[in-house]
């Protein structure tokens, strides 16, 4: 925030600059880009871009409509320890009710993987409008590795 003051600063010495009815200088000004946002472990992030490499969400959102392909990047709280991971979708009502719309395995090559990224694609947008909350679970002890919400709309 302190350039933000000096350009204060510049603004009011531009304006009280002593010139007598004439109209002080424009001053362009450049906002930086935000920085991507930091997820934490055990959280899974939704977009439209997905960058797998990276296991970065470009432009993250919890809120798509139906005709968006939409893709998430999931940050594990712990180490898989295995070869398969358990996805399940609940959508939430109005009341808070969770319901289950499917569980599915999610193989994977590395025991030790923390990260996972989904492709953008249909899939949540085949559910229909609603509120939805992914979760990975590790088989073994039934443990939820990350957890996330996302709202999907007509």
């Amino acid at each position: 925030m302190p350039r933000a003051l000096v350009v204060i600063a510049a603004l009011l010495l531009a304006a009280c600059s002593g010139r007598g009815g004439s109209t002080p200088p424009t001053i362009a000004l450049t906002v930086p880009p935000a920085p991507p946002p930091i997820q934490t472990a055990g959280t899974i992030v939704f977009g439209t871009s997905v960058d797998v490499r990276a296991m970065r969400v470009a432009n993250p959102a919890i809120t798509f409509s139906t005709a968006d392909l939409v893709g998430w990047v999931a940050v594990l709280s712990d180490s898989i320890n295995g070869t398969s991971v358990t996805v399940t979708i609940a959508s939430i009502d109005a009341n808070g009710v969770q319901t289950t719309v499917t569980t599915e395995p999610v193989a994977f090559a590395n025991p030790g993987d923390h990260q996972l990224a989904h492709r953008p694609d249909n899939v949540l947008a085949l559910l229909g409008a609603g509120t939805y909350v992914l979760r990975y679970v590790r088989p073994g002890d039934a443990k939820v590795l990350a957890v996330g919400t996302v709202s999907i709309t007509p």
